[in-house]
Parts: structure tokens; sequence; C-alpha cells
């Protein structure tokens, strides 16, 4: 019976093909299922954050005077890096100290085709020797080798002493080696005492300026201004702080010492000419012997006085 039922699916089968067959020899169309997944499109208006090709020959460098970079051991160390990527691309930059990783940063390529980063170097002592290494993906772009100096910050003013007065606006000037943009903090003490402080950054020419309102401190104080970068005291100088009429005073009491010594100079090349005419009028007295007639005169009054004598 198995044998049966198995010959009778054959047989279905078999005529279920052969109306197939003839089907298609009859010209019926026959419906082919042509359906497939629809293509996905890629949508090209996305945004790329950073769209340099690898493959392009890109190029940079650490833009700075002389052979080597120099550095302060202050933070806000500004570095720029020039460069033909394109803007938006963000470049790596690993901060090297003896040879050994220190720290890595990030710049990114502004417009006009430079790169600025901010480096913070305090932890540094001078003398160690420092390298730049900058990085787009797994390229190397450049490499800049440099040292950490010693800093110096000096203040510019007048006289043995900063004077400022008891005003407001009052501006205190400092040169220093530090690369320009540090920020730096200037402050003011007086016995110990907190006065005032004003943050400043070092401009292009290394000078940076604090402005201070001292209006408020009494005329007559002294103190001392100190210039820190965090908790490092950098330079220190001493001050005071006066009014106007105390200013005007300390200007005419060093006015006349400058006055006074030219006048003497004066005085002397006056006392000389004077010397030198009295010479004259002396030799002049000495040969005549009468002021106003010469010798032959002289002679003549005298002859003529004795021949008078005789006569008489």
């Amino acid at each position: 019976m198995f044998d049966t039922v198995l010959h009778r699916q054959v047989l279905v089968a078999a005529l279920v093909l052969l109306a197939g067959v003839a089907g298609v020899a009859a010209g019926t169309p026959v419906t082919i299922d042509n359906t497939s997944p629809p293509v996905q499109k890629i949508d090209t208006s996305v945004a790329q954050t950073d769209t340099t090709n690898e493959s392009q020959n890109l190029t940079a460098t650490v833009v700075h005077d002389g052979d080597d970079l120099e550095f302060g051991p202050t933070h806000g160390q500004n570095v720029s890096i020039r460069t033909n990527a394109d803007a938006g691309t963000k470049l790596m930059v690993e901060l090297r100290e003896n040879g050994a990783y220190t720290d890595q940063y990030e710049a990114t390529v502004s417009e006009n085709g430079t790169a600025t980063l901010s480096l913070d170097l305090r932890s540094l002592e001078p003398g160690t020797n420092v390298s730049l290494v900058v990085r787009h993906g797994q390229q190397t772009l450049t490499k800049a080798s440099g040292v950490v100096t010693e800093l110096s910050v000096t203040f510019v003013h007048e006289g043995d002493r900063l004077v400022v007065q008891q005003a407001t606006d009052q501006t205190i000037r400092v040169e220093t080696n530090a690369g320009a943009g540090t920020n730096l903090t200037i402050e003011a003490k007086s016995g110990g005492e907190f006065l005032k402080a004003s943050g400043v950054t070092v401009a292009e020419d290394g000078m940076a300026t604090g402005t201070f309102d001292f209006d408020d401190v009494a005329s007559g104080t002294e103190f001392t201004v100190s210039v820190r970068d965090g908790s490092r005291t950098l330079a220190e100088t001493d001050g005071v702080i006066l009014n106007e009429s105390a200013m005007a005073t300390e200007t005419t009491t060093d006015a006349p010492t400058e006055t006074t010594t030219d006048d003497t100079e004066t005085t002397a090349d006056d006392t000389k000419t004077t010397a030198d005419v009295p010479e004259t009028t002396t030799q002049g007295d000495s040969e005549s012997g009468v002021p106003g007639f010469g010798v032959p005169v002289a002679l003549l009054a005298l002859v003529a006085g004795v021949a008078l004598a005789r006569r008489a």
C-alpha cells in the first residue's frame, strides 16, 4: 500500500509538470516574481567633521623664530602651526619631554590655514628639552624641537622705585621673555595685606600692562608689587602710592637737581669770561701809567713840565 501511495504522488507531480509545459507551449503567459529589496540611497548631505583625505599631500610647519623653539616654564605658551589642511581639520600635537611622552593637545585648523594650541609647561625646569610631533590620524606631518628657558620679568618704571598716583586707571608695566599670550598676575600688597591685583597677558613685544584703582588707598602707602604665575612669584619690586600734590612735590624736588647742575656749569663759564676782561685792562694800565694815553704822550708831557719849571 505504501508503494501505491508513493506512485500516486509521483503521478500527480508529473501531471502538474506536464500541464506547465503545455501552458508554455500554448503561449500562456507565465508570471515571474521579480520583486527585490529596494536599493538604499546614500545621503550625501551629511556634514563632514574632518574631510581631509589621508591620501592628500598634507604639510605642516610649527611657526617660530630661530632654529629652535623657546618656551618659558609657564602656562599659556602659545604655539602656531601653519598647514595646507582644510579648515576644520583636527590635528593632534604630541608633547615630549627629553624624548618621553608628556601630554597631547588637539588643535583645529582655522580658515586662514593655521592651528593654535596653548601649552602648560609649569612643571618643566629651565633647560628641559621638549619636542612637538604634529599628526593627522596615523600620519606624522611635522616635528619641532626646543628648550625651556629661564623666565625673566622686569618692571618698567622711572627712578629707584615704582611710584603710582592715588587715582584710578594706574598702570604697572612689566617686560618678560614669556611667550606672547602668556597669562600672568600683577599683585600689590602692603604690610603683607592684599591691596589690588590685575590679570595681564603678554603681548607680541613682550610687554604686559596691568591696570589698578588706587584711589581708595592712603597717600604715602608703601607697597610691594609682584608678578605671579599661579602660585609662583616671578619678580618683585617696591613702590609707593602718592596723591596728586605729593606727586608734584616729588617731581619738583627732582627737577631742580638737574637745573642747578646746568646753572653751575653756566656760572663757571661766565666767571671764566669775566676773568679774561680784567687781564686786558690791567695790561693797558701797566704799560701807559695813565688810562687812555700811550708812552710817547706821557714822555712829551714830562718834558713840557720840566721846561715850564726852568722858565719859572
